[in-house]
């Protein structure tokens, strides 16, 4: 039967969902007298992804609500750590840690092929949103117990949540956009 205007509700839903979760860890450990001790650990964490909603080179009509959202939830959990014991001469433990989310979102209307068309009654919502989280830890050190000994310990994290080409560019532009771009859009309700 052919729909009643008004009625009918379009939605175009992306989601993007999971999480990264890393555990690094290195020990060391040596009871001479002249015992020299080393550990590190180096994490590397790296989501680089596209998540679009798109309506394109289509024609939507009699519609009562249309909404077209893409969202990016993904997450980094990361924990990194060394430590180095002696009872000589020295001991060292480093951690490194890096971490990187690079998320293009896109919601769009748009019309590569074709000029897209929407009538509806209702609203219009184009809607694009990054909820990226990075959780990470970074834990180090080092225990000399000699008399002349040397102990050293360092730790370095570096976390990074980038929707900007200018950040470690992902190559695909990564950015937060919701458009109507070449389409025409009659609406009885609100856009938004």
């Amino acid at each position: 039967a052919p729909a009643q205007s008004g009625t009918d509700q379009v939605l175009i839903q992306a989601t993007r969902s999971g999480n990264v979760i890393s555990a690094s860890a290195a020990l060391a450990a040596d009871t001479t007298a002249t015992g020299k001790d080393f550990a590190g650990s180096v994490s590397i964490n790296r989501v680089i992804d596209t998540t679009e909603a798109l309506i394109d080179s289509a024609a939507i009509t009699q519609a009562g609500n249309v909404g077209v959202e893409a969202e990016d939830e993904a997450q980094i959990i990361a924990v990194g750590g060394a430590a180095s014991f002696t009872r000589g001469s020295l001991g060292v433990g480093a951690s490194i840690g890096f971490n990187q989310i690079a998320a293009d979102t896109e919601a769009a209307i748009t019309g590569s092929l074709a000029r897209s068309e929407l009538t509806l009654d209702g609203n219009l919502t184009v809607d694009a949103e990054n909820d990226n989280i990075i959780s990470a830890i970074g834990v180090s050190g080092g225990v000399a117990t000699g008399e002349d000994s040397n102990a050293a310990a360092f730790t370095i994290g570096i976390n990074i949540i980038s929707s900007s080409p200018s950040v470690f560019d992902s190559g695909n532009g990564a950015a937060i956009v919701a458009e109507i771009e070449n389409a025409d859009v009659t609406a009885g309700g609100n856009v938004s």
